[in-house]
C-alpha cells in the first residue's frame, strides 16, 4: 500500500524472487533472506542480492526494476528513478518497490565476474 510519499509498505519478498528470476537476472541472493531460505530463525525485510554487471544483465535488471515502480530509498522523500549508471561498479544501491525493499550490493570484490 502506497503512504503518501509513494513508498511502499507491503513487503513480497517471495514476489521480488520470482519477478527478478521471471525477468531473467542473474543475481545471487546474499543478506538476510539468504540465511531464512538456508533455514536460520531469522526476520529480514528486505532482499538483497548481487547482480552479475554484464550490459545484457544490467538492462534486465534495469527494466523489472522499472516495472515494479523501484525507486532509490532516500531520508527524504525525493523520487529518484534507477538508472543504468547505478547498476554497475562498486557501492550499493537500495530501492523501495511496491513489492517491498529491494538492495543491490555491487561491491563484490569481482568474484561474479
Amino acid at each position: 500500500m502506497p503512504t503518501e510519499s509513494g513508498k511502499s509498505t507491503n513487503t513480497s519478498l517471495s514476489a521480488i524472487l520470482e519477478g527478478l528470476a521471471a525477468a531473467g537476472v542473474e543475481f545471487i541472493l546474499v543478506g538476510g533472506l539468504a540465511a531464512v531460505v538456508q533455514g536460520a530463525p531469522v526476520t529480514t525485510m528486505d532482499v538483497d542480492i548481487v547482480h552479475h554487471q554484464s550490459p545484457e544483465n544490467i538492462g534486465r535488471l534495469l527494466a523489472f526494476l522499472k516495472s515494479v515502480g523501484a525507486i532509490h530509498r532516500r531520508p527524504d522523500d525525493k523520487v529518484i528513478e534507477p538508472r543504468e549508471g547505478d547498476l554497475s561498479g562498486g557501492g550499493h544501491a537500495l530501492y523501495t518497490t511496491r513489492l517491498g525493499p529491494l538492495d543491490s550490493l555491487l561491491d563484490h570484490g569481482g568474484h561474479l565476474g
